[in-house]
């Protein structure tokens, strides 16, 4: 498989993107990189700035939809290239779309937190009601994961399912500079690629945790490739009707390029 080919998947299976760009908003639940350690009124303390995360450090995150309420995390590292936002007008659909999947435990092949030294996935049983934490991340050499994707016989993105030491569900997707790069220069409706990269992967979440194809292995997306109907439309919007271009209606993770981390919320 070529590099093309690994970046069509990654963006999204079968759909093209646009050649066109949107102003992008910031969303206040941001966390400026002044702010001190976060702890909701629960006591749940959510993934946050300067955590190490698999190689890297988080740079920046939101909170969805509150700290006082949160449903899902959203957080990434730095060397991303472009800046991302969660778009304003999605952020209760992908909170709902976060609730609905810990609404009952569940097991998934998945690392514990408490084992550090865990080399391969085990099934693990996720507690019910806990805030699902999402981490976007460059890759970073001699790490563990559930599923890799390789072009050449290079890991050029790969993703891993993290029971917290809470019982809750921690998901790290990761990304080599190949993929990063070629999708930070194509331009879609809602800006930078990268954005798109992003929300595909979040809005199979579901699937990825249903089925054990994809929970651990090499290629796991391409021995299965996901049907459209497999990507929630709280996350990714998808007219399947439509070809192209067309497919592609709005998603939850827009970006700009930029040459800081992050932005600061107003």
């Amino acid at each position: 498989m070529n590099k093309l080919n690994f970046l069509l998947i990654a963006l999204v299976a079968g759909i093209a993107t646009a050649c066109a760009s949107n102003q992008i908003s910031t969303i206040p639940t941001m966390t400026p990189s002044a702010y001190a350690t976060i702890i909701a009124p629960s006591g749940y303390r959510p993934l946050q700035q300067n955590d190490p995360v698999e190689g890297t450090t988080i740079a920046y995150h939101y909170i969805l939809p509150s700290l006082n309420a949160p449903a899902i995390v959203v957080a990434f590292g730095p060397n991303l290239i472009q800046l991302a936002n969660v778009k304003p007008e999605l952020v209760e659909g992908v909170a709902a779309f976060a609730r609905e999947l810990v609404k009952q435990p569940f097991t998934a092949y998945a690392f514990d937190e408490n084992d550090p030294n865990q080399k391969e996935p085990k099934q693990l049983q996720f507690q019910a009601g806990k805030p699902v934490e999402i981490a976007f991340v460059a890759l970073a050499p001699d790490r563990t994961w559930s599923v890799v994707e390789k072009s050449d016989n290079e890991i050029q993105a790969a993703y891993k399912i993290i029971r917290r030491k809470d019982g809750g569900l921690r998901f790290v997707d990761a990304y080599g500079q190949v993929a990063i790069f070629s999708a930070s220069n194509t331009f879609t409706i809602n800006g930078g690629g990268t954005g798109l990269m992003f929300s595909a992967r979040l809005a199979l979440l579901r699937a990825i945790l249903s089925d054990p194809i994809y929970q651990r292995g090499e290629n796991a997306v391409l021995l299965k490739p996901p049907t459209l109907d497999q990507y929630d439309p709280r996350v990714l919007k998808i007219n399947p009707q439509a070809s192209g271009l067309a497919q592609n209606q709005d998603w939850v993770i827009v970006t700009i390029p930029g040459p800081q981390p992050g932005r600061i919320a107003p």
